[in-house]
Parts: structure tokens; C-alpha cells; sequence
């Protein structure tokens, strides 16, 4: 419902017929191939090529419902301070979208520190590091954030690339910084499969 100005693809060195897919798109995308580096290297590759105030990532296997963008979008006009916000999300597994949404995982009390500033949406106007050590909810293909906010705080942490859960780091480092938006309806999408990482929770724990 609200279109992206700019679509930046970063194919991470894929051997399949990944060239040829994006080729079909044509103007529409901006494609950028680089060798396998990992997936916190082809965030940061896609941040240095993005124009825009805003910028929202989507992993590959990851899913957004067609009003995420302009969910988010619209706690930038309640909250233009904002640095950084987080849409609620569900897991999708062989298809189907589980009922069950992260943010209502959350431990009792975990959102009280949450101010609502419109329907279904909030900010954390104090950092919830905290808090997110004991629970994290937060995922990348969830994510906006202004682009001067990622750049000086140096992107996402390459330290820390090829580990399972390698995003929480970042994460971390993200939430020193409110305030911190929240959507807590789910506009994306999480899949789960044998393939990918987050699909192995216990090395995503142990990564943590």
C-alpha cells in the first residue's frame, strides 16, 4: 500500500539462476552482486547504495504483508525522532502463517515501558537493552531505521558475521539508541525450514 522508493537487491554470491531472475525486473530494482560474504556484509552493502531517509531490510526467505511499509511509515509522522523500528511478526511454516504472533511471547510486563502513540503503535523512549537481553522479539526483515542513524553507528556488526543469530549484536547496539518504534500488529513474516539458520533454534541460542 505504500510502495518502496528504491529496491535494492544484494545477491550474496548465489549459484543459481539468481542473475537471470533479477534481470527480468529491470529498472524496477537496483541488483548488486558480490561474493559470498555473508549476510551482515550484504545488509551494509545495500545501506551504502540506498538514497533514501528510511531503510527497511527483508532477508530472502522473509515475507512482508502489503501494508508493512506504510505501518511503519506512519510511526515517523507520530515520532519523527524515531532511530530505529520494530514490526511485530509471525512464523510461516510450509505456507501457513501461525496464529500465534512473537510479540505476545514476550515475558509479563516486558512492554510497559512501551508509550502508545497511535493505534497499535508505540515507542520505547528509553533503551530497552535491558530488556532485550532477557527476550528478544525484534528481527531484521522486521526492521526500519533512518539511514544517517545506521550509518554513524557504523552499519551492522561484520565482527560478528557468519554466526547463527549473527543480527542480535547489532540488535543490541540499535536499542542504545531510542527512541525505539514499535508496530505490534504482525505485517511480517518469518519462514522457518530445515535450510535456513533461524530454523535452528537451539545454534540460534547458542549464537546469542
Amino acid at each position: 500500500t505504500l510502495p518502496p522508493a528504491k529496491v535494492i537487491v544484494v545477491d550474496d554470491g548465489s549459484r543459481d539462476d539468481t542473475p537471470a531472475v533479477l534481470a527480468r525486473f529491470g529498472a524496477r530494482i537496483r541488483a548488486i552482486r558480490i561474493d559470498n560474504s555473508g549476510e551482515l556484509v550484504a545488509r551494509n552493502t545495500g545501506i551504502r547504495a540506498a538514497s533514501g531517509e528510511l531503510i527497511a531490510f527483508c532477508d530472502s526467505d522473509d515475507l512482508w504483508r502489503p501494508d508493512h511499509l506504510a505501518s511503519m511509515a506512519l510511526l515517523w509522522q507520530h515520532e519523527p525522532a524515531t532511530t530505529a523500528a520494530y514490526a511485530n511478526f509471525r512464523i510461516v511454516r510450509n505456507g501457513a502463517w501461525e496464529e500465534r504472533d512473537k510479540f505476545a511471547d514476550a515475558p509479563a510486563g516486558f512492554w510497559d515501558a512501551a508509550e502508545m502513540v497511535a493505534a497499535e503503535t508505540g515507542v520505547f523512549r528509553r533503551s530497552p537493552f535491558e530488556r532485550l537481553i532477557a527476550f528478544m522479539p525484534f528481527f531484521p526483515s522486521a526492521m526500519v531505521a533512518r539511514a544517517d542513524f545506521l550509518r554513524a553507528i557504523g552499519g551492522w556488526d561484520e565482527a560478528v558475521n557468519r554466526m547463527v543469530s549473527m543480527d542480535y549484536a547489532t540488535t543490541l547496539l540499535v536499542a542504545e539508541h531510542p527512541p525505539i518504534g514499535l508496530v505490534f500488529r504482525p505485517t511480517v513474516g518469518i519462514r522457518k525450514h530445515e535450510r535456513n539458520f533461524s530454523g535452528d533454534t537451539q545454534a540460534m541460542n547458542l549464537g546469542d
